[in-house]
Parts: structure tokens; C-alpha cells; sequence
């Protein structure tokens, strides 16, 4: 198999353009217009005499000519002139903006249905129905609304992704079955999105399509939430690798010697990772620019230290390992998953403290303890906390509550899709709201374009 497979467009969907349609109705109304002006100064026709009309009488026959064309009130008589002439344009003008009309529904119609029923072709296999699913299917859309898209439900799904385009089709079951892969062409598929939720059904995903379709090993993007898992895959355990799914890609230009050691027969730079596309904003956004700002060494306190609370230290030790003085982790299971990030992301050229705070975030005694951790003399305009469960709602009162008894620390809470609420928090607040849904639409419409467009 060559390393480098042919590069392909999407081949054009036979389609309305909805400009063709807007057009035609700016000239019925245009027309409609005309034909109450003519009207309404003196047109006559020869089978009725309009002159006592009032105007809603006249807007009904000027709406008639575009069902019958006039053939109800007779032949424009030429006294007066101009409107006789006016009403002559209309009779001819009303009835095609009719006949066009039910031309362009009838394409409009056997176009969808052409498309419906067009065979698979350099098409995309979306496999998913969760956030990051959603979020790619709605890029999709906007930058390439005409690509063929095959979605893949898992089978217990309750609620498919939406389908309101003509170029969505949808298969619900399980991708590592071979029965559910023979009807989405995988031989004839541009890529496979492997986005579910589910870490290890993405990877056993990855490796029955590569093994079945070889040349789809470099042309399949796999979704990892959880960090240490991706480096056991990839086989990073030194942290060189630590940026590597951030960097974009040509589609099917994977290096084959990137994935000699891995499980998986994909390059580093094909594994993704939602939690790591919002971490690394809000490190380089809201975090080094406020270490900048302070004198001292800052104290961080990371509230929730699942995938997304880890992806911030991560990204902290190496992009501002000496800007930090104290790190307080604050979680229910506090103890279990510092021992997990110490075990798989390690402490490398660590110069901070590193507290554990084991309790319930909305407990006052929890962050009392917390604050403790900090020294009888902390200062918490050196603070930065940041409340980073899974759990949107939930951060949004820990971060309410917090605003009230730690005045004058920074607050970064983390959230999914942006609400008048959290836009209110922001400006009336001072809250800064790491809205993930946004930050992970930017970034997949930056790497669709790499993936695909930017050829």
C-alpha cells in the first residue's frame, strides 16, 4: 500500500442553489407590485369594469393572474396607455414566474431524491452520537454542505444525530461488525471520524477498518479522551509526543514510520482529543497571560482532576513549568487520580508543590481546607482557580460560590455552549467562562480545512 494514496475531491451533489429560488420570488413580488399599480391608475380590461374596485379588490385580481393570467377579466384595453401597457407586461410576467416556480419545486424535489439514492462516493463515515459528533457534523455543513456524509448510531442509541440535509445518511450498529461496514462503502470512503464517547470502541474500530481496508489506515481520525490511554496506544513514554495530536495533518499524508510501536495502525497525529483543544486555550489564553501579570510565583487550583483537569497540568509543566509555585487539586477522588497522572503523565521538571484536597467541591470545608494548603499568608490575587468537572451546571454554582468568599482570584470555569448566562457571568462577574463547545467547533473547522480543502 502506498503511504501516500491518491488525493481526491468530492465529486459535485446535483443541487438547487437557494439563491435561484429567492430570486424567483423577488420577482413575484415585483410583479404583484406592478399589477396593483396598474390597477390602481386606471387599467381596464375588456370582460369587467374595475373602475369602482377598491384596493383589496384589485390586489385580489392582481393575485388571480398568477393562477388563471388574466383570462377571467379579459384583454387590457389601451385607455389609459401607460397602464394599459403596464398590465400587458404583468400578464405575460405573472403567470412564468408561476410556471418557474413549479419548475424549480419539481428539481428542487427530483434533486433530493437523486442525491438520496446517488451511490456512495468519496464520502465521509461519521461514527458517534455524542458532543464531539454533533460539533463535527455542524462543520461539515457549513464548510461542505454538499459532501456525502454515512453517520454510524451506535445500536442502543435513543437520540440519532439529526439528519436535515440532503446529503446525510445514517446506519445504526456497531462498525466493527462487517455487516454493518459492507453498506458504507468504506472502499470508496474519503475517511473515517471515529468520535464516540467510548475510548476503547474508537480504537477497536480503528483496527477492524485498517484491517479490512488498508487504505483507509491514514485516512481515519480517533477520538481518545482519556490521555494515559493514548500514550499506552501510541506508545509515548518519554512526553516527546505530548503535542502530537495537535498538529494538523493532510489527509491520507500520515507518516507510516510514526506508527511502528502502536497498537493502533494510525500516526500520533490522527488520535484527537477533545479535553486537550479547550486545555490548551485556556493555558495560553487565560493562564500565562495572568502569570505574566504577577510578580510572584502563582498558586493554581484545579477543581475536577478527571481527563480535563490532567490535560491542564499536562500543558502547564511544560508550557510554564517555573511561572507556578503551587498546585492544589481539589476532587472527590483527589488521591486515586493524582497516583493515575503521576503514573502516566509524570511530575517532569516539576518545580511546585503538588497538594491533594479529597472532598466534595460544593462543601465549604473542602475549600477551606484548600485555602489552607496555600500557607497562613496566601495571597489570592496570586490565585487562579479553575473548576473543571464534566459537569457544566455544577460548575457554574462552584464557581458562583467561590466568586463570593475568594475575592480577588481568578476564576476559569469550564462549561459546554455558551448561554446568556454564562455571557452575563463574564461581563457582570468577571468569570472567565472556557466555553468547550466553541473552542472545539474552531478547532475542528481549522483541521476539516486542513484534512480536506487546503489541497
Amino acid at each position: 500500500m502506498s503511504a501516500h494514496p491518491p488525493q481526491h475531491r468530492a465529486s459535485p451533489r446535483p443541487h438547487l442553489p437557494e439563491r435561484v429560488q429567492l430570486v424567483v420570488w423577488g420577482l413575484g413580488v415585483v410583479v404583484l407590485f406592478l399589477a396593483l399599480v396598474a390597477f390602481l391608475t386606471g387599467a381596464q380590461v375588456t370582460e369587467r369594469d374595475l373602475s369602482q374596485t377598491g384596493f383589496f379588490g384589485h390586489l385580489y385580481h392582481a393575485i388571480g393572474l398568477f393562477v388563471v393570467g388574466g383570462m377571467d377579466l379579459g384583454l387590457p384595453k389601451s385607455d389609459p396607455l401607460v397602464p394599459g401597457l403596464l398590465l400587458w407586461v404583468v400578464y405575460f410576467a405573472a403567470p412564468g414566474v408561476t410556471v418557474a416556480t413549479v419548475v424549480l419545486a419539481f428539481l428542487r424535489t427530483f434533486a433530493e431524491r437523486a442525491i438520496v439514492q446517488m451511490p456512495l462516493d468519496h464520502h465521509i463515515v461519521l461514527v458517534g452520537n455524542g458532543r464531539l459528533a454533533r460539533a463535527y457534523l455542524d462543520v461539515i455543513e457549513h464548510l461542505e454542505s454538499d459532501r456525502q456524509v454515512m453517520v454510524v448510531h451506535p445500536a442502543t442509541t435513543t437520540e440519532p444525530l439529526p439528519l436535515n440535509t440532503r446529503s446525510r445518511r445514517h446506519v445504526q450498529g456497531d462498525i466493527r461488525e462487517p455487516a454493518v461496514q459492507r453498506p458504507l462503502r468504506l472502499d470508496r470512503a474519503e475517511a473515517v471520524m471515529l468520535l464516540t464517547d467510548d475510548d476503547l470502541h474508537n480504537i477497536e474500530a480503528a483496527t477492524a477498518i485498517s484491517s479490512t481496508e488498508p487504505r483507509l489506515a491514514n485516512r481515519m481520525v480517533v477520538h481518545l479522551a482519556d490521555i494515559g490511554l493514548k500514550r499506552l496506544i501510541i506508545g509515548d513514554t518519554d512526553g516527546k509526543g505530548v503535542g502530537a495530536s495537535m498538529l494538523f495533518f493532510k489527509m491520507g499524508d500520515a507518516d507510516q514510520d510514526a506508527r511502528k510501536g502502536s497498537l493502533l495502525a494510525v500516526a500520533p497525529s490522527q488520535l484527537i482529543n477533545s479535553h486537550r483543544i479547550a486545555a490548551r486555550h485556556m493555558v495560553m489564553h487565560d493562564l500565562l497571560p495572568r502569570f505574566a501579570r504577577t510578580e510572584a510565583q502563582d498558586t493554581v487550583i484545579i477543581a475536577g482532576f478527571g481527563s480535563f483537569g490532567q490535560t491542564i497540568l499536562e500543558l502547564l509543566q511544560r508550557e510554564a513549568s517555573r511561572r507556578f509555585g503551587t498546585v492544589v487539586v481539589v476532587d472527590e477522588q483527589a488521591g486515586a487520580r493524582v497516583r493515575q497522572f503521576t503514573d502516566q503523565v509524570g511530575l517532569h521538571n516539576s518545580a511546585y508543590q503538588l497538594h491533594q484536597v479529597e472532598g466534595d467541591l460544593t462543601d465549604p470545608r473542602t475549600w477551606q481546607t484548600a485555602i489552607e494548603q496555600l500557607g497562613p499568608a496566601a495571597d489570592l490575587t496570586a490565585t487562579t482557580i479553575i473548576v473543571a468537572t464534566s459537569d457544566s451546571s455544577h460548575n457554574i454554582r462552584v464557581g458562583l460560590w467561590l466568586e463570593q468568599h475568594c475575592p480577588g482570584a481568578m476564576l476559569v470555569v469550564r462549561t459546554f455552549g455558551e448561554t446568556e448566562l454564562t455571557r452575563r457571568l463574564h461581563a457582570q462577574r468577571g468569570l472567565h467562562i472556557c466555553d468547550e463547545a466553541k473552542l472545539l467547533s474552531a478547532s475542528l473547522s481549522e483541521r476539516h480545512r486542513s484534512w480536506f480543502l487546503e489541497r
